[in-house]
């Protein structure tokens, strides 16, 4: 496999692993509660203040309609199953489905759980295929489940670089001794048996009813991401610009549409099959097309939200709001045929929307955006995301990827600058340091900035290694994770990759100040594979935090660690054995020197680690009205000990009596 090819499947993979949210928002600044206070976002209405509402940020596709009153919905924000009923009801199926590595060991297996009667799916984390039963029990079907999610993430990358049609299985072999890669869908064939989506969407498998497996020929140019199962044995396949219709009992393709003709497909996300024909998501053009005969398309659906948009605004698309007229920014997502009534059931950003078959856009479920009837002018007058803080002593800096936003004294309204690609960053004397890529920037901030103002700073573009040293020859890792400035604005990187935190001061020379040691196996049980995989990660520093007298580092698998940047030394502080606690995203730490710390595995879960012991503090956050369907990106503290929480729905502030004892 080419390098391209293998890079591909990585972000691939990274995607279905990672938690992305980019969305545009409508500020109204306020007391959320006693202790809570919006300083600039809103909290989108709900279609009920009574539901027990669970968080429609990026669904990622519509899997299967229970019956004719529920459907299912797998959302990539924690992985979480929701069922929605009928009359717009949201019920919390799972948290995550991807999640228990190590817990499903293959000599469990049970075949009997792939069955209509069972929520079926394809796992591309555990490369496995498992099952959901109408109890709510989580079942594994076929396939070996990693221990833990570096041996996930090792067995992937070295899987998909064997991605060669010398593993499709020529001849059908049993159930239990199959090999999943990267399974993308799991379909049922009535009297045939189920069709799975293996090894990224190169090789198609029928599993046959007597519970055996074997590969479809099916000739392709491209990559499958996707099936849907018709009736009588035929079923659709997708990739991103080709669709085929396949027979399953004559074994040949019926039909295909792809570009050889035309340009008719830009990014197909998703295909609903219908009774008045089968229609395709084209995230390209953010259009929904018909397919028709001789390879033809026609459109039903166009939204102004396509790639010329994106290109000409800062901001990404908005959902619709609940009337069909206002449609500005709606991209559609994701479909499935809508057995409550005539139409198309399409997914948004934050919601489902009942689309008719002459093109008429109605709300159905989730967040109601009341947004769509702004002018551009009034949108871009209002905060996005917050999705990273700087605080000094006075102000209050919020990034969110293409802008910097500035509270002067902690208060709205804001200074916005743009033109900026921001990850990690600081600010000193009106001085911004940001990382962009392998590299750190500078620049002075103010307001004629443009896009192509920031300039490099320490570091090659695109080069990496390690390296100390001046300016531009310095070398990083590929991960610059996170940095701190101290009060005479020397910073502090986490560079994970070179398992080191590095000092670059004022005239931009790096040095090591700590380097943690690369472990060695310790248990001599495991072998030199399994050791690395669950071991390897231990002392690559991916946050670092800090108050006024100490400093906080916390690895890749989520230990945590004291460490002196004067001495040059550190030491582990606390022993991650919790699986389920996830990836943290950001550090905080209080005047107290009590750590806090947040999760990207879940949209809102926060910890504090206090008196040695780590404290799921959600439940409080909930209690004191920071709302529950909110992704906390980053943490910090400001001058007077106040909480700042970076949302996908602003910036909060929750009051200092809020956070301490």
């Amino acid at each position: 496999m080419t390098k391209n090819k293998l890079w591909k499947w990585k972000l691939t993979y990274l995607l279905l692993t990672t938690l992305i949210c980019s969305q545009t928002i409508l500020a109204d600044s306020g007391k959320l509660s006693e202790q809570v206070t919006m300083i600039e976002g809103v909290i989108p209405k709900k279609i009920s203040p009574s539901t027990n509402y669970y968080n429609f940020e990026l669904p990622r596709n519509i899997f299967t309609q229970i019956d004719k009153q529920r459907v299912l919905i797998q959302q990539s924000n924690g992985y979480g199953l929701t069922e929605i009923s009928k009359d717009q009801k949201i019920r919390k199926i799972s948290d995550n489905i991807y999640s228990y590595f190590g817990e499903y060991p293959q000599e469990n297996a049970d075949e009997t759980a792939l069955s209509s009667q069972n929520f079926v799916y394809s796992n591309p984390i555990n490369h496995t295929i498992e099952a959901i039963t109408p109890e709510h029990k989580r079942i594994l079907i076929a396939g070996k489940a990693p221990k833990n999610k570096e041996e996930a993430d090792e067995q992937t990358y070295s899987l998909m670089a064997d991605l060669q049609e010398n593993l499709a299985l020529e001849k059908s072999v049993p159930l239990s001794q199959a090999t999943f890669v990267l399974p993308l869908g799991i379909i049922e064939l009535p009297n045939f048996g189920w069709v799975v989506l293996n090894q990224g969407g190169n090789d198609v498998q029928l599993i046959s009813l007597d519970k055996r497996i074997k590969s479809l020929k099916i000739d392709h140019q491209e990559a499958f991401k996707g099936l849907k199962a018709s009736e009588n044995g035929i079923f659709w396949l997708f990739g991103e610009t080709t669709v085929v219709e396949y027979d399953l009992k004559t074994q040949v393709i019926l039909r295909q549409w792809d570009n050889q003709k035309n340009q008719q497909f830009k990014e197909i996300s998703d295909l609903a099959i219908t009774p008045q024909g089968t229609f395709i998501t084209d995230q390209g053009d953010s259009s929904i097309k018909k397919l028709n005969e001789n390879n033809t398309t026609s459109i039903l659906y166009q939204s102004s939200c396509n790639d010329l948009y994106l290109e000409n605004h800062d901001y990404e698309c908005n959902p619709t709001s609940k009337n069909s007229h206002q449609i500005l920014r709606f991209k559609p997502q994701y479909l499935s045929q809508n057995l409550w009534g005539d139409g198309i059931l399409v997914v948004g950003n934050e919601a489902i929307y009942t689309l008719s078959f002459d093109g008429q856009l109605n709300f159905f479920a989730g967040h109601i955006d009341e947004t769509l009837n702004q002018t551009d002018q009034e949108l871009d007058a209002f905060m996005r995301t917050c999705s990273n803080i700087f605080v000094d002593q006075k102000d209050i800096y919020c990034s969110n990827l293409t802008e910097l936003n500035v509270f002067k004294n902690g208060l709205p309204p804001r200074q916005k600058y743009i033109g900026m690609t921001i990850a990690e960053f600081a600010v000193k004397n009106n001085t911004f340091f940001g990382t962009i890529k392998d590299t750190i920037s500078r620049h002075s901030i103010k307001p004629s900035l443009k896009k192509g103002d920031s300039y490099q700073w320490v570091g090659r573009d695109s080069e990496t290694g390690f390296k100390d040293g001046k300016t531009n020859q310095v070398l990083w890792g590929e991960n610059i994770s996170s940095m701190i400035m101290d009060n005479e604005g020397n910073i502090f990187v986490a560079d994970q990759s070179n398992y080191r935190i590095r000092k670059i001061d004022i005239l931009g020379n790096v040095t090591t100040v700590i380097h943690f040691l690369e472990p060695k196996p310790t248990n001599p049980n495991l072998t030199e594979n399994e050791a690395l995989a669950t071991e390897k990660y231990n002392g690559q520093p991916v946050l670092i935090g800090s108050n006024t007298k100490k400093t906080f580092v916390v690895d890749f698998n989520s230990n945590i660690y004291e460490v002196d940047l004067k001495q040059k030394s550190y030491k582990m502080i606390y022993k991650n054995t919790n699986e389920n606690i996830g990836r943290f995203n950001s550090l905080a730490v209080d005047s107290n020197h009590n750590i806090w710390l947040s999760t990207q595995e879940s949209n809102l879960k926060i910890f504090r680690f206090h008196h040695n012991h780590l404290e799921n503090l959600t439940d409080k956050l909930l209690n004191i009205g920071v709302p529950d369907d909110t992704n906390i990106y980053a943490i910090k503290f400001d001058e007077q000990g106040n909480l700042l929480l970076g949302t996908s729905r602003g910036l909060i502030k929750l009051d200092k009596s809020a956070v301490t004892e």
